[in-house]
């Protein structure tokens, strides 16, 4: 084999690597943080916050820039901040009607004497997809948000805002003017009436809720296409649209129950690890389209309050966050299981604060020392601003830490599909260690930014 052909090898493989890799850590990340987002102690935003926090530090872990070569497109500390935000937002969302809608059933009152209307199951669809656009696509767009194609000024900022307001109010004015073009049976079950249809309420407020975040979805993509700046479009479309399109695949789990009736397993779990794969896939479909190699320099400003504000506080308030959560869940867990040395009577959120702002004093500290650190004279501040001690050690922490959380709520280990869940949860985060440690490895330390490095 001659010395040419081996580098044609390796520059192949590297190659391969730089695609393919993403697709195994995004997803897979993302599958564990949703199938844990349901969990004990977590739910709605603090459950999203879990989330995203894991498909944030993986996002900034793959763009980040290193010393041995430039980064990703969008690759700013604000990455970390901006997806912890857009996807946690999102938890405040509602679903627990659209899985009765796909399986044919509108449910008017589940207690004695029981009242179900006969529904299409294009309902639950069209809503499982409206909802699920901007449950991801908000995170894209705040992303999108992190480097634009142009500066961006204090009336493209208010524009921007205005946008985005504008499609909530379009949203909400067609909501509310034609209602029972978005909630099934209005005007014909008795909605107002608390006691003869306690679940339309739900009905309701979740069509309601998920209507106006696809407005402000389509509000911000619209100001994206406006000032033509298509990367970001993409991002944002892809994102949306993707998720939107695997959520009604991954439907078939609401039938699950019904399917196989003797096996004992928590198929709601399975259908949200899925739902958070469709977030990660979308995600990562979207990294190798839009997000190319950037070949500029950030400014030694833009660099350092990234790094300050948006990944330093982003990770504190996602990591502390998810922590006060986690405690709290496993003690819900315990009291829902009691053991003859734990106290029923535990009361989580004083343990769950104290747990919290532990965690949180060493990334207070920190953060304090870096921010001394700016005042310092530039060569110092130049030493700083380089790229993070460890891109690879971050995102390990980060990870620890909510694989931990993750464990610590799925349980009692007594029951055979807990047990089976935690196998399923140690394989996916072997596939992804090993495919992060490939990529650190194979694409960060090998100069694949060959581009740059000729240019300067």
């Amino acid at each position: 084999m001659t010395k040419q052909h081996s580098i044609d090898q390796e520059s192949w493989l590297e190659g391969c690597m730089e695609k393919v890799l993403p697709y195994f850590i995004l997803p897979l990340v993302a599958s564990f943080g949703w199938a844990i987002r349901g969990q004990s102690g977590y739910g709605a935003v603090p459950g999203c916050i879990f989330a995203g926090t894991l498909i944030a530090s993986a996002w900034f872990f793959l763009s980040a820039e290193r010393k041995e070569r430039q980064g990703y497109w969008y690759r700013s500390g604000w990455v970390i901040f901006a997806l912890i935000a857009g996807i946690g937002i999102g938890g405040m969302h509602g679903w627990s009607q659209w899985g009765n809608w796909v399986q044919g059933r509108f449910i008017v009152r589940w207690a004695s004497p029981q009242v179900i209307y006969p529904i299409h199951p294009a309902w639950g669809y069209t809503w499982w997809f409206v909802a699920a656009v901007p449950w991801a696509g908000m995170g894209a767009v705040l992303l999108a948000w992190t480097h634009s194609k142009h500066k961006m000024k204090p009336r493209d900022w208010i524009l921007r805002l205005s946008c985005g307001g504008a499609g909530i109010g379009i949203a909400a004015l067609l909501f509310h003017s034609f209602t029972s073009l978005f909630v099934p049976y209005y005007g014909v079950a008795p909605f107002g009436d608390p006691v003869a249809c306690p679940e339309c309420g739900d009905a309701f407020h979740h069509n309601h809720i998920s209507m106006l975040f696809m407005g402000a979805y389509l509000g911000f993509l619209a100001y994206e296409v406006y000032r033509k700046d298509w990367r970001s479009v993409k991002l944002i479309l892809i994102v949306g649209m993707v998720t939107g399109l695997l959520w009604c695949i991954n439907q078939f789990w609401q039938f699950m129950d019904d399917w196989y009736p003797s096996i004992s397993i928590n198929w709601w779990r399975c259908w949200e690890s899925s739902a958070g794969f469709s977030i990660g896939l979308a995600y990562a479909i979207a990294f190798s389209v839009a997000n190319k190699p950037n070949l500029e320099r950030d400014s030694l400003h833009s660099r350092g309050s990234a790094k300050l504000i948006g990944l330093n506080t982003g990770l504190m308030i996602g990591l502390s966050w998810s922590v006060y959560s986690g405690i709290g869940g496993f003690i819900g867990i315990l009291k829902a299981y009691p053991d003859p040395v734990v106290s029923p009577s535990l009361n989580s959120i004083p343990i769950s604060l104290v747990g919290a702002i532990a965690f949180t004093i060493p990334l207070i500290l920190h953060l304090v020392r870096k921010m001394l650190l700016l005042k310092r004279r530039k060569k110092d501040v130049v030493r700083f601003l380089e790229p993070m001690d460890n891109h690879l050690l971050l995102w390990f922490f980060v990870a620890i830490v909510q694989v931990c959380l993750g464990f610590l709520v799925t349980g009692p280990y007594t029951v055979k599909a807990e047990i089976y869940f935690a196998i399923y949860y140690a394989v996916i985060w072997t596939v992804a260690i090993l495919s992060a440690v490939a990529w650190e490895g194979l694409v960060v330390k090998k100069e694949i930014f060959r581009v740059y490095t000729k240019a300067r």
